[in-house]
This record gives structure tokens, C-alpha cells and sequence, in this order.
């Protein structure tokens, strides 16, 4: 149940993906901050982004003002190009105990995007959920960004079958539905009709949740436990 570093493959192609400034990257962060809450936060609110990849949401946090952003990621890899990338603090660590990294009620919020499919057992989603709910103050604000089986992400699903596809900044993501659809079909046969419910059991009150292309944007605040 714990969230390890993805393998060989699915991290070549993530540092592909992640490692070209990227419009589309950019704009789907920007959707995320703004219809999460995550922009109205104070500036100087502590802010944890777990499975912070190479650091580009924490980039972009940064050039919005935001002052004292953290990240952690299982990769080694990613680890290393989000510090080169944002001269942040960037753990390496486990994000379903990042309750042993970090001190309990240390953050006004926490992030979890792209991050829950590429837990493969459903303790491991429950584990992340209890850490979260840990290291927020009473209060705080969890931001969950996953994909989600809309009609676009179907499309690029099927899109992801042929190679004429593969081409421009199109090749890294479809690649992505290849390396990673294992992961994907597991996410998608269980999450979607458990996740509200496991945030309600973890102490979360859900206050937004909404599609967005190919995602789901669920804003929830810790409750009691």
C-alpha cells in the first residue's frame, strides 16, 4: 500500500513530459490553483505539493507569489530536477507517509495531483488520505487534480493505440496511457464510486468537485477525524 517510485519506464517518459516548458501543462496547472481555492490562499500559507514530479506546479505557485511551497517525491530523479527547477525544499520520501516527513497541522494546504493512480492498492490510497488529514492544520485545504474517464480522456485513450498520433508534445502524454495503464484501468475500476466516500472517512468535507478535460478537481477541507 505504500506509494513507490514509479518504474524505469513510466519516469523516462515523465521526465519527457514534464521536461519542456508546455502551454498545455501550464494552462491545466493555472485551472487547478483557480478552481480549487489554492490561488486564494495567502501567500505565505505553507503549502505541501506531494508527488511534486519536476517541479513545474510548484513553479508556477512560486511565480503567483506563493513563499513557502514544499514538495516530495519517491523518484530520485524528479527530486533532483525539481530542486535545480525551483530551489525549493524538496523531500524524497514516501507521499502515503508523509506524516513521518513532516511535523502534524505544518500546512495550510496539501496537493495531490496526478498522484493517487499511481498508488496500485487501496490501502495505499487510504494511507496517503490519513497522512494528508495528519499534517494539515484543522482546517486546511487538500486539492485533489486525478485523471478522469471523461470523453476527451477516452479519446486520447484510443488516440494512444496508434502511432501516427505520436507526435509533438501528443507523443510523451500518449505514452503515458501505455506505460502507465495498468495503473490507469486499476484507478478508474475503483476510485471514481469510493473516492468521496474515503475523504468523508478520513475527516475531509468535499466543498468543490468538478471535471475539467481530462481531470478531476476535488477541493476538500479537514474536518474532524
Amino acid at each position: 500500500g505504500t506509494c513507490v517510485a514509479d518504474n524505469a519506464e513510466i519516469t523516462k517518459n515523465l521526465l519527457e513530459m514534464y521536461g519542456r516548458d508546455d502551454w498545455i501543462l501550464r494552462r491545466n496547472f493555472r485551472v487547478f490553483l483557480r478552481r480549487t481555492g489554492l490561488s486564494a490562499l495567502p501567500r505565505d500559507a505553507p503549502i505541501l505539493d506531494l508527488g511534486c514530479a519536476m517541479g513545474h506546479l510548484i513553479l508556477l505557485l512560486q511565480r503567483e507569489g506563493f513563499r513557502s511551497v514544499t514538495g516530495l517525491d519517491a523518484a530520485p530523479e524528479m527530486v533532483e530536477a525539481a530542486r535545480r527547477l525551483t530551489g525549493a525544499e524538496i523531500l524524497l520520501g514516501d507521499a502515503t507517509a508523509c506524516d513521518r516527513l513532516a511535523p502534524a497541522g505544518a500546512f495550510d494546504a496539501v496537493i495531490v495531483s496526478d498522484l493517487v493512480h499511481h498508488i496500485d492498492q487501496e490501502a495505499g490510497w487510504d494511507a496517503l488520505l490519513g497522512a494528508c488529514w495528519t499534517v494539515l492544520r484543522p482546517g486546511g485545504l487538500l486539492a485533489l487534480r486525478e485523471p478522469w474517464p471523461t470523453l476527451a480522456l477516452r479519446l486520447l485513450y484510443w488516440m494512444s493505440r496508434y502511432r501516427i498520433f505520436y507526435v509533438g508534445p501528443l507523443r510523451a502524454r500518449l505514452q503515458s496511457f501505455v506505460d502507465e495503464d495498468r495503473l490507469l484501468r486499476h484507478f478508474f475500476a475503483h476510485w471514481p464510486g469510493t473516492y468521496r466516500e474515503r475523504l468523508a472517512r478520513h475527516g475531509f468535507l468535499v466543498t468543490a468537485d468538478e471535471s475539467a478535460l481530462v481531470h478531476r478537481l476535488t477541493s476538500c477541507r479537514k474536518g474532524a477525524a
